[in-house]
């Protein structure tokens, strides 16, 4: 059952693929799952909390014998992005009242070649910073919030970036900030025709 799950945007909203001026990918959505609990339906906060331990080494044991008991609550977040080993894992062990919910969460292919320029999403894919905040004040986040971003619903947004001058001006920098023991460094390519910017790290 998933009454019991607090109403909210589309389980499964989306983002648009971030891509560079070539098509190359910058960022992109990962379908995943979080764990959760329904603690009013929990038999044994002690078994389940040992259980999970095992799987989970970092588990904090007490805050989660704490909303495991909570018999007021529905619903309580345990572990937010699975891998499906995990899931798999923790499916195994038939703890009633855990449930799985369908996420994404995002991916960046070129790691931070290009991370200040594309910025990054919180827990919950919301756009914090550069690009991806961008794209939420253009109203990506009212479009998800009315459930109107699922899957293949929203085109790629294309940066005049190319990864390939990036990763060399990305490179290029870290090298001397390195050699000339520098407290910061930074490099912009720009197209002298258009204004563009082609790569640019800092």
């Amino acid at each position: 059952e998933t009454a019991s799950i607090p109403p909210g945007p589309s389980m499964l909203a989306s983002r648009p693929d971030i891509i560079d001026r070539n098509g190359e990918l910058l960022a992109t959505d990962i379908r995943t799952v979080s764990m959760f609990a329904e603690p009013i339906k929990v038999v044994d906060a002690d078994d389940a909390v040992e259980k999970l331990a095992s799987i989970f080494p970092d588990l904090d044991r007490r805050s989660t014998y704490q909303k495991l008991t909570n018999k007021r609550s529905h619903f309580a977040w345990l572990r937010r992005q699975l891998s499906p080993k995990q899931q798999s894992e923790v499916l195994k062990l038939g703890i009633p009242a855990i449930g799985f919910r369908p996420e994404v969460k995002r991916f960046y292919p070129g790691g931070p070649t290009a991370a200040h320029v594309l910025g990054y999403v919180d827990i919950d894919n919301h756009g914090v910073t550069g690009m991806e905040k961008y794209l939420d004040q253009q109203g990506l986040s009212d479009l998800a919030s009315a459930g109107l971003t699922g899957v293949n619903t929203l085109e790629p947004v294309k940066l005049s970036i190319d990864l390939r001058a990036q990763n060399v001006v990305h490179d290029v920098v870290v090298d001397a900030l390195t050699r000339y023991e520098s407290k910061a460094a930074g490099a912009v390519i720009l197209d002298i025709h258009t204004g563009e910017g082609l790569a640019m790290a800092s």
